[in-house]
């Protein structure tokens, strides 16, 4: 693999040619670099930007974990190209979305899952290996729960603002997530997505679910029908402009709803009812 090389397009309909084309040629001998950089979406030349000393501590640290090898700052190159998107595994990453991610850590057999939100995406060089990193808003000494009814990880509200920025190389992301809060009581859950997962329910309890729009017609759904309640509906209609569902709830004294997609918790049967 050539460490000087990463994938740039101009477009988001060209990263996915890329993505397609390695597909369909595996075994593809640009694979395993497509895998570990992904694919760059943005202008051709970017403008160097400065990193700041946070940006440059973290990229020691990551270069004493990986080469077991002290760097002082002003070895460090002080500049990188920044861009905004970046497609892994076919999958859109974009600043600003949160993210699931896997920490770096010196035991190879240790795997710390963390989450956060992805603040910075850039290409920094050293020593001739070009490498793509991402600086992210990390949520840091979190408790979490697997809350019982929809079975999503939650947190307290107030431990939203615990957060640090840290440094990791770009495939260490896993998948996205949103927050769903709740006015009920003080937790926020933490809605996983994937976009190569087989839609078969929305979520499953502890797992990630289903990217939107994943609703159809004829779905039996578990959903929010009040602040302190939730109930069986069928899904009549789905407006994807809008992310909302008319659902037909079960207790027919409810009658019919539109309701927010983020309010809908659970797939218990798919589209196969009569509605």
């Amino acid at each position: 693999m050539n460490k000087k090389c990463v994938f740039h397009t101009s477009s988001e309909k060209k990263a996915n040619d890329v993505w397609d084309a390695c597909l369909r040629l595996s075994p593809c001998p640009c694979q395993i670099m497509i895998e570990r950089k992904g694919v760059l979406v943005g202008p051709k030349r970017p403008k160097l930007l400065d990193l700041s000393i946070m940006e440059k501590k973290g990229m020691i640290d990551f270069w004493a974990r990986k080469d077991a090898h002290t760097f002082l700052l002003d070895e460090i190159q002080p500049s990188g190209q920044f861009y905004s998107k970046v497609f892994l595994n076919n999958v859109k990453f974009t600043t600003g979305e949160f993210v699931v991610f896997q920490r770096s850590s010196i035991s190879q057999e240790e795997e710390l899952i963390s989450r956060g939100r992805l603040k910075k995406i850039f290409i920094h060089e050293k020593r001739g290996d070009i490498n793509i990193f991402a600086v992210i808003e990390c949520l840091l000494d979190i408790n979490y729960s697997i809350d019982e009814i929809s079975g999503m990880h939650a947190i307290q509200k107030s431990q939203r603002s615990n957060c640090g920025l840290i440094i990791e190389p770009i495939n260490c992301i896993k998948h996205k997530f949103f927050w769903l809060s709740t006015s009920s009581d003080d937790k926020d859950f933490l809605y996983e997505t994937s976009g190569l997962e087989v839609r078969k329910r929305l979520l499953l309890p502890g797992k990630i679910g289903c990217i939107p729009p994943w609703l159809e017609k004829g779905d039996l759904v578990l959903a929010k029908l009040s602040e302190t309640s939730n109930c069986n509906a069928f899904v009549r209609d789905v407006d994807t402009n809008h992310k909302r569902a008319l659902l037909a709830w079960v207790d027919e004294h409810h009658g019919e709803a539109w309701v927010d997609w983020k309010h809908v918790y659970l797939v218990v049967q798919e589209g196969c009812l009569d509605i």
